[in-house]
């Protein structure tokens, strides 16, 4: 019964992870070209409600305990809504506002149970919905450079604004910048902590952090860069070698 309600699961995840890219696609480009009505938020809705009807399925108590909290929290925010409307601080437009950004916040917790099942029970899939999260994040790469290249206001992370960054079909930039920490994290577990021989993989999602254009990304990139130089020590050796001879290169110069 488990392995083939995991195998359940994991198509569910697998064709939420597709209709989600697409759909925030869609909102990307009626923010650009359009109205900015947001199709998304609807997909969503709808898959959260299949998220939580599923994780009835494998019900226990760690899953209790969650929907405990996360009861508790919604109850805090009705609070705190229902006190900011009663004073006059909120109209209920603004209301709305903040239930898609609260949604936004609890949305991984709700969906969480189901996919550390299929990890838990079919570990296999679980590698290949994140081979599946991986293509998606270099197809977006490749868009945003291509975008780029053809300088199209679609991929812009700010559209219409003289500003630089390209997110690709990512419509909003804090989750863009989330979707490639994701991503470059995985690139690079793949090439140093597994070993595998994709230096071009990893180099590619670096380019594509980095025309990026968000602060947040370029932070993480900085962590990411000290991690490496802590946990690799003969990148360390290496990395001081090249600064030592570049120092010296440096004075020479300057003396000549």
């Amino acid at each position: 019964m488990d392995l083939r309600l995991s195998k359940v699961l994991y198509y569910h995840v697998l064709f939420a992870m597709i209709v989600f890219f697409v759909s925030d696609a869609a909102n990307k480009y009626l923010e650009v070209y359009s109205t900015g009505q947001s199709i998304s938020i609807y997909v969503r809705f709808l898959w959260e409600i299949l998220f939580i009807g599923l994780t009835v399925l494998i019900f226990n108590k760690s899953t209790l305990e969650l929907f405990i909290v996360l009861g508790l929290i919604f109850l805090l925010f009705c609070f705190g809504q229902f006190m900011l409307i009663y004073n006059g601080h909120q109209t209920q437009s603004d209301l709305l506002v903040n239930i898609k950004i609260y949604n936004k916040y609890v949305f991984f917790f709700i969906i969480y149970p189901v996919i550390d099942y299929v990890y838990k029970y079919r570990n296999n899939l679980f590698k290949k919905l994140v081979k599946l999260f991986f293509f998606i994040f270099l197809l977006n790469v490749g868009i945003s450079i291509l975008g780029m290249l053809l300088d199209s206001e679609l991929v812009r992370s700010y559209p219409f604004r003289d500003r630089f960054g390209y997110s690709g079909l990512i419509p909003k930039r804090n989750e863009a910048t989330l979707f490639y920490m994701l991503g470059v994290s995985v690139a690079y577990a793949r090439l140093v902590i597994e070993g595998r021989k994709e230096k071009v993989l990893f180099f590619y999602s670096l380019f594509g952090a980095l025309i990026l254009g968000t602060k947040g990304i370029y932070i993480f990139l900085i962590f990411l860069f000290f991690f490496h130089i802590r946990a690799n020590k003969k990148f360390l050796k290496n990395l001081l070698i090249v600064g030592f001879f570049g120092i010296v290169l440096g004075i020479m110069w300057g003396w000549y």
